[in-house]
């Protein structure tokens, strides 16, 4: 199966992905640019979202208040660590680092991470939302952007990247 980036189809999941961010790097000390690529795109300038992998609209969802608000067509979703990863919409040309997640399964991958039922993949090079996509989908059939899609996921996810993040994030910052 290959990854993609995360898509949130529950408010379980959301909680997960958030607590997995969350216990990973708290204070953002640890991630490049802010946060990373989910799999929510716009419909073109609608500030509408839906879900790469299959154009299911976003039902769960955790904009920071007054998002989506870019004025760009057809941007991505971002976890905004700064902002305790609610989402953020941004151009897809911004380089961003990036989330990806596997379907559950009964062992994840070597890259990958269990949280909850879900299998994560930390990619700390900053990329466009596009190449975020195809860099999932490289390292596991089925892989994708993270598709956050329960609350407890979310947390989970959160948790995770806060215990997690870039460790070469001060440094990128200083350069």
């Amino acid at each position: 199966e290959k990854s993609r980036l995360v898509e949130i189809r529950g408010y379980e999941e959301l909680e997960d992905v958030t607590s997995y961010l969350l216990e990973n790097d708290a204070d953002c000390s640890q991630w490049p640019s802010g946060g990373p690529w989910i799999g929510a795109v716009e419909v073109q300038d609608t500030n509408q979202f839906i879900w790469s992998s299959d154009n299911s609209t976003v039902v769960i969802e955790n904009w920071l208040q007054g998002q989506p608000n870019n004025p760009t067509s057809g941007d991505g979703a971002m976890m905004a660590c700064e902002f305790s990863f609610q989402w953020m919409d941004k151009a897809r040309h911004t380089e961003l680092p990036v989330l990806c997640e596997l379907p559950p399964r009964a062992k994840c991958p070597a890259q990958f991470t269990a949280v909850g039922d879900t299998c994560y993949h930390l990619g700390y090079s900053s990329t466009t939302w596009d190449l975020a996509q195809d860099y999932c989908h490289s390292l596991a059939p089925n892989g994708k952007l993270v598709e956050l899609e329960t609350l407890e996921e979310i947390y989970s996810v959160t948790d995770f990247l806060n215990e997690n993040g870039d460790p070469d994030r001060e440094k990128n910052a200083q350069a």
